[in-house]
């Protein structure tokens, strides 16, 4: 399969690599859509050194392979990605603050991501999408959810007026999950 690297600043690497063979517990998805994230951006114009794995976090496609533990979805099915892979045994991800787990992994970062033809996850991970979500919106549910906790920290109310700084993919997504969560101006 093909999987794009970031070797050095202003340069990217499209390797013929093995495709991924899942394990009991994993998915095998064909990407469909995976989104430039501001930290993609990073690593090509040099501001963070590029990551050692293939980059992207910000992941759709469909299932092909699901092995034998998975039982939420089946090949053919149209998920999202979480990026994050986590032990699932500490006290962090026991409580549901798996995103302070230390053995945590990123797709993207630290493990491959989803600038490829195909990508290996945790099943775990991976969540169906509604016919009505095409692709690359589905691609935009991890920036999306970066947004709506935002919003959730901020403890909006009904009526509350919000300013968001930036208009990037996260910004505007900050904007409708403020309008979302109540407030009358944004």
């Amino acid at each position: 399969m093909l999987a794009a690297y970031c070797t050095q600043p202003g340069c990217f690497d499209l390797r013929n690599v093995a495709r991924p063979t899942p394990g009991a517990g994993d998915v095998l998805v064909k990407v469909r859509s995976c989104g430039v994230c501001g930290s993609d951006l990073h690593f090509f114009h040099g501001g963070f050194p590029p990551p050692a794995v293939c980059p992207g976090h910000e992941i759709s496609g469909e299932v092909t392979e699901v092995g034998a533990e998975v039982q939420h979805v089946r090949a053919g099915d149209r998920v999202a990605i979480e990026p994050l892979v986590s032990c699932r045994e500490c006290s962090y991800c026991r409580t549901g603050d798996y995103q302070l787990c230390r053995q945590l992994r990123i797709n993207g970062t630290m493990i491959d991501g989803g600038f490829a033809e195909y990508l290996c996850t945790p099943g775990y991970t991976v969540f169906r999408l509604p016919d009505a979500v095409d692709d690359e919106v589905g691609a935009l549910t991890e920036p999306l959810a970066v947004a709506v906790h935002a919003a959730r920290l901020g403890t909006i109310r009904l009526g509350d007026r919000v300013l968001v700084l930036g208009g990037g993919t996260i910004g505007l997504l900050s904007v409708a999950a403020a309008r979302a969560a109540g407030a009358q101006e944004v």
